[in-house]
């Protein structure tokens, strides 16, 4: 963790790293409001090639659905690659070039008075974690409607837990509760890209580390890299201690007792 930041703060290390931001920028944000103003130049980052993926709150919430809301989305729509709306989400996270998180209470887009908390972190193992738990990948490819063929698709999820696309244009909903037939598809969920890139990144060197891990520790972390890429499972921190080795009990040191 890098940065403690309250409401007061925040917006000064968030510029800071939109403005250093080379990749991509992700951003949970439930609700739009005049904060979102005083964004849209950091924002258009997007014209020197950043992409920026954003959600928010579906339009069945009561916020969301007044007329300035709608219109400060529609600011937002110009200058993002893409915004998804999402059924009653409350997510306040952005993830800047897959690297750093930002995580708290407080509503990057229409923050305006309360007191609010949000921690810097970094790391890719991290960031690429939190994306694939968000389903960031897949949720930021909706389908077009199979109805109406519009592009107006929101994310839902059932009380079986099921995740859905739905539609929510005119043709396919009608009424601001969401109860009419509109047109619906499942999702289907995959692993995604984020925890197989982190395989791919990471490397073990021959030469000691400047804070060498205990004898036998590097080759047991690379063990279970491979073994996990070649299972096809979720890719968790290696374990520490390595087997072989058992820990001091006063001092939490690991100590070699074998060959690893």
């Amino acid at each position: 963790m890098t940065d403690v930041d309250d409401e007061r703060d925040f917006y000064g290390t968030f510029s800071g790293e939109i403005r250093q931001a080379r990749q991509s920028l992700w951003l949970w944000a439930p609700w739009v409001a005049h904060r979102i103003r005083s964004l849209l130049p950091e924002l258009r980052a997007a014209d020197r090639g950043v992409q920026i993926k954003v959600f928010i709150r579906d339009d069945t919430d009561q916020l969301q659905r007044k007329d300035t809301s709608q219109s400060l989305i529609a600011d937002l729509r110009a200058v993002a690659h893409t915004v998804i709306p999402m059924h009653v989400m409350h997510q306040k996270i952005a993830v800047i070039d897959e690297r750093t998180v930002m995580l708290g209470s407080l509503n990057v887009l229409s923050q305006s008075w309360t007191r609010e908390v949000m921690l810097t972190m970094r790391g890719a193992y991290f960031a690429r974690k939190l994306l694939a738990h968000e389903h960031a990948e897949t949720f930021a490819r909706p389908p077009r409607c199979g109805r109406c063929k519009g592009a107006e698709i929101e994310i839902r999820r059932g009380k079986n837990g099921t995740w859905y696309w739905r539609c929510y244009a005119a043709p396919c909903k009608t009424t601001p509760s969401g109860r009419t037939p509109a047109w619906t598809q499942d999702i289907r969920l995959t692993s995604g890209r984020w925890l197989r890139r982190w395989v791919t990144d990471v490397t073990f060197s021959s030469a000691p580390p400047p804070t060498p891990h205990p004898s036998g520790f590097a080759d047991a972390a690379a063990e279970h890299v491979r073994d996990t890429a070649t299972q096809g499972l979720s890719l968790e921190p290696p374990p520490y201690p390595a087997p072989g080795m058992t820990m001091a009990p006063d001092h939490g040191i690991p100590l070699s007792t074998g060959t690893v």
